[in-house]
This record gives C-alpha cells, structure tokens and sequence, in this order.
C-alpha cells in the first residue's frame, strides 16, 4: 500500500515538472518605454543626418575634428567601433550571471549572433575601404578622375552598425520588466540603467555622425552610407527588435521541467509568478 502510493506521489510530482509555464508578458509601461526609446534612437540618427545633409558646407572645410563639441567621443567611438555593442552585450551577459532569471539565453545568444555578423560584415567592408576597392571609383578608372573620392562615407557607414546595435541594446533589457509584482527591484534598475545608457550612447552617435556629414563628405555620399547602412545594419536589427517585442507582448505556454524553486503555484483562480520570473 505505502509502495503503491510514494508510487503515485512520483507520477504526480513528473506530470507537474512536465507541465507547460506561462511566461510573463512585458509590462506596459515597459512595452511604451521600449518602442519610445527604440523610435527615439531611429528618429534622432535619421533627422540629424538629415539636417547635416541639407546644411553641407562645401569641402574644403576650415573645421578639423578636434574643433567640433563631440571631438572626445569621436575619438572613443572611433577606438571602439562596433565593438562597442558587443561591450553592451557582454554587460548584460554579466548581469544575467549576478541576477540569475533576469535574461533568458535566447535574448542574449540571439542578438549576440546578429551582433558578431554585422560586426564581420562591417569589417569586410572596412577593409575593402581600406584598400581602395570600393570606396575609391577612380583606383579602377582613370576616366573617373573627377568623381567623389568616395563612394559613401565609412564613417556614417560605421555609425549605422553601431547605432542600430544600440538601439536594440536600449530596447530588450526592457522586454524583460514583468508585468509580476513579484520582479526584486534591483533587476529593474539593473534593465532600466542598461537600455537608458544603451539609448544615450545611440544618441551620442547620431549627433557625433551629423558632424561628419555635415562638414567632411558631400551629400551623395552620405545618402549611399545611410541607405546602405539602412539595408545592412539597421532593417534586420528593427526586425529583430519588433519580432522580440511582439514575443514579449503577449504569455506564452512553454514546456519545461520544474526547477528547483517548485513549479506554478495556484492562488484561488490566479497563477503567482515564481522566483525564476516565470509562472
């Protein structure tokens, strides 16, 4: 009899660890603040270097970079590169380690691998600007000896990797902020201080780059970096973003063992969230 019924008890205790979670959703206010912050950051590049565009000063210009207000973070941003995104990217894989369940690994191995190929591809490219092969049009024809220098400029070109990684930096840590009123606070500052910095650094880089545009490169070759940096860099990583928010936005039922804090708890008709930010 006792046999039959630690049996049963068992069976029980493997259908509960079997059952499916629910998976919190995002938090409104969170979802506003991320779509808010993600148009921020595209609003501002786009508007500024459309400015920049519209009020190019004609070459030669008097000006030199260390003249100009954002001179000390050109420099930084120039030292960095788009490695600076993978930095943001490996701030939030530490603090998926001090605050375990704050970050499931699909939300830091999934930008992370479109984050390390934009990131060859942006090196490819620079290489190529490097040696002349696509950014200089008369290396190949002498014909073409009056042409622009350039056929687009690699610094906008580099500010477009960089600040459409930013900008996807500033959006998910905010995907994460639950609606649960069980979430520890120190997870939600560690989310808000992260896309906050994330964003101001996306807009550091649109204002540093309206001042390559506006005085160092002649509109054609801007627009040919900012459409290219668009289809490159930027439209897979809004997609990326969108796609993640959309996940976020509604529960979902996922299967999945019990972990060690226990499975769902039932209170009356609600589920309560469990420590590990999960149903």
């Amino acid at each position: 009899m006792r046999s039959s019924s630690r049996q049963s008890d068992r069976t029980r205790r493997k259908s509960v660890a079997s059952a499916p979670r629910l998976m919190l959703p995002i938090h409104p206010s969170a979802k506003k603040a991320a779509i808010g912050l993600l148009s921020l950051c595209y609003a501002a590049w786009f508007i500024l270097l459309g400015i920049g565009v519209a009020r190019y000063e004609e070459l030669p210009t008097r000006l030199k970079s260390s003249d100009l207000p954002l001179h000390h973070f050109d420099r930084f941003f120039r030292a960095t590169g788009a490695l600076l995104v993978l930095g943001l990217l490996g701030i939030r894989a530490l603090t998926a380690v001090l605050f375990p369940g704050l970050y499931p690994g699909s939300q830091l191995l999934a930008p992370g691998l479109i984050y390390s190929l934009q990131l060859l591809l942006r090196w490819g490219l620079y290489y190529l600007h490097l040696s002349g092969l696509i950014f200089n049009p008369s290396h190949w024809d002498d014909g073409l000896k009056q042409a622009a220098p350039h056929i687009m400029s690699d610094h906008v070109l580099l500010g477009a990797a960089v600040q459409a990684g930013l900008a996807s930096e500033a959006c998910l840590p905010l995907l994460r902020w639950h609606t649960g009123s069980m979430q520890p606070l120190g997870h939600r500052i560690a989310l808000g201080l992260h896309a906050l910095v994330a964003a101001v650094l996306a807009l550091l880089v649109a204002g540093e780059s309206y001042f390559t545009v506006r005085y160092f490169h002649p509109p054609v070759e801007n627009l040919v970096a900012i459409l290219v940096g668009l289809l490159l860099f930027q439209a897979p990583l809004v997609l990326f973003n969108l796609k993640a928010l959309q996940a976020a936005s509604r529960a979902r039922l996922i299967p999945g063992a019990a972990t060690k804090t226990g499975p769902a708890r039932k209170t009356g008709k609600r589920l309560t969230e469990g420590p590990d930010g999960e149903l």
